[in-house]
C-alpha cells in the first residue's frame, strides 16, 4: 500500500498548471496554466560536451519532511527516459555514470502546500456597495467582528531538472557546476495524466534550444 501510495503521488506532482486562487478539482482550462521555466549559464558551450548520465531513480522532497525518498517504477521510467531521448536528439550521447560523463542529469519532484489568507472588507469598493462615508463615517472602514479570515490552502508539484557539468567540478569547493536546469510546476489536482508531464519535459528542452552538441 505504501509503495502505490508514493506512486500516486509522484505522477500527480509531476505536473504543470499554476494560479493564485483556490483551484477547483477540474478544469477545461488546465493546459493554459501550464507553467516551464528553464534556465542555463550563457557562458558555457555545450558543444564541448558529448556525454551524459542520468540517475535512475526520482527522488521525492515533500516540505513537511526532510527526507528524501528515492522512487523508481513505471512512470519515473518512463520521465527519465523521455529526458535521455531528449538530449539523444541534440546530439548527446548516453553512459553509465561510472564511464564518467561530461554532464550529470539529476531529477527531483517536490511536493508544497500554500496556503492563502483573505482578509474579508475589500468587497465594500466594489461598484454597487456603499462605502462607510456615505453614512456619515469619513476616514472609516469596515471590518468583521463575528467572521473568521478565509483561508485557501492548495497543493502544487514542481519537477525539477538539473543538468551539471562534471568535466568543470572543482576539487578544491567540492562544488559541480549546474549548467541548465528546468522547472515544471503545478497544481495538484488529480486530473493530470502522464502524457502532459512527457510533454512539458519535451517543452523544457525544445524552448532551450542552446542546449545542444551538434
Amino acid at each position: 500500500m505504501k509503495a502505490k501510495t508514493q506512486f500516486l503521488l509522484l505522477v500527480a506532482v509531476m505536473l504543470s498548471a499554476t494560479s493564485c486562487y483556490k483551484y477547483p478539482s477540474d478544469t477545461e482550462f488546465l493546459d493554459e496554466r501550464d507553467v516551464v521555466l528553464t534556465m542555463y549559464d550563457t557562458k558555457v558551450d555545450f558543444t564541448e560536451f558529448k556525454t551524459f548520465a542520468i540517475v535512475d531513480s526520482i527522488g521525492l522532497i515533500k516540505d513537511d519532511d526532510t527526507v528524501v525518498v528515492r522512487i523508481s517504477n513505471d512512470t519515473t521510467k518512463a520521465v527519465l527516459d523521455r529526458i535521455a531521448q531528449d538530449m539523444n536528439q541534440r546530439g548527446f550521447t548516453k553512459v553509465d555514470k561510472e564511464q564518467h560523463p561530461d554532464l550529470a542529469i539529476n531529477v527531483v519532484a517536490i511536493k508544497t502546500l500554500n496556503t492563502i489568507y483573505y482578509y474579508p472588507g475589500y468587497w465594500w469598493n466594489y461598484p454597487g456597495y456603499y462605502t462607510p462615508d456615505y453614512w456619515g463615517w469619513y476616514d472609516w472602514g469596515y471590518y468583521y467582528p463575528w467572521y473568521p479570515t478565509y483561508i485557501y490552502q492548495y497543493e502544487t508539484g514542481t519537477l525539477v531538472i538539473d543538468i551539471m557539468d562534471q568535466k568543470h567540478a572543482d576539487p578544491v569547493s567540492k562544488t559541480i557546476p549546474v549548467v541548465f536546469n528546468a522547472y515544471i510546476r503545478g497544481i495538484l489536482n488529480g486530473h493530470h495524466s502522464l502524457d502532459q508531464v512527457l510533454g512539458d519535459v519535451d517543452q523544457a528542452f525544445a524552448q532551450t534550444p542552446q542546449l545542444q552538441t551538434n
